[in-house]
């Protein structure tokens, strides 16, 4: 219920929540140590422990999307586990359009430049995604269009991790 999106079948995981966290958690301090410029990203040298927060599963049918939102938290990542259709057929369902601005069933990353002009970055997100993982700053605007070519659900884990002051 806290999810904003428009996709009917979005369910909490909690029992895999520390098995997710032993799996992410290297990859981040990978991302932690190209990163490490940015002060907020740098709990590795920082020793500030990180958790994962909240873990969820997403069963999306089509035509059903999340609009542009963000998320709590300092990392976020949405690991593709099923995605039914490649990106080339769900662009032939809009061919009056220019392929650069064809982002169907795409995840897209939405911000503003250095002179304010929103700007996306589209990921073409297809069958060839499956068993990859997105990591990004958890307050990265960002959204998922809907795909048209399949009956079967594209399904999605995602999280949020947060610096544990408590530790």
């Amino acid at each position: 219920k806290e999810l904003g999106g428009y996709i009917k079948k979005e369910f909490e995981l909690k029992k895999c929540k520390d098995h997710i966290e032993s799996l992410v958690v290297p990859l981040l301090q990978e991302y932690d140590k190209i990163y490490s410029y940015t002060p907020v990203l740098n709990f590795v040298t920082n020793r500030l422990p990180i958790r994962l927060n909240s873990l969820w599963v997403n069963f999306q049918e089509k035509y059903e999307f999340n609009p542009i939102h963000d998320h709590s938290g300092v990392f976020s990542f949405v690991i593709w586990i099923n995605v039914p259709y490649y990106i080339d057929d769900e662009r032939k369902e809009f061919t009056d359009m220019e392929e650069s601005q064809n982002n169907a069933a795409c995840f897209n990353f939405h911000y503003s430049s250095i002179l304010g002009n929103l700007m996306t970055r589209t990921i073409p997100v297809d069958k060839t995604f499956e068993n990859k993982i997105l990591i990004f700053p958890s307050k990265l605007n960002h959204s998922v269009n809907p795909f048209r070519t399949s009956n079967d659900y594209r399904i999605s884990v995602s999280g949020n991790f947060r610096m544990d002051v408590q530790s």
